[in-house]
């Protein structure tokens, strides 16, 4: 994560990416399946670290781009 030319990182919003993301300040868009993922996702997005992006909206490109927009 600590690469030059990272601009945003996708995750599933794991602890070990949580971790990383938070020791390297980048933004990041969370898509969240099961487990401790939403509850991750939620807490990044609510230190304004990154964007919960729904797994059922995975497809449309404009809420993607908004979301990248927004970071």
């Amino acid at each position: 994560l600590d690469h030059p030319n990272l601009a945003v990182f996708i995750t599933h919003g794991g602890m070990g990416s949580v971790q990383e993301l938070a020791l390297s300040g980048k933004p990041a868009i969370l898509v969240p399946i099961f487990g401790d993922q939403p509850r991750n996702a939620a807490m990044m997005e609510h230190n304004n670290l990154g964007k919960v992006l729904n797994k059922l909206e995975i497809g449309n490109h404009e809420t993607i781009i908004a979301l990248l927009k927004d970071l």
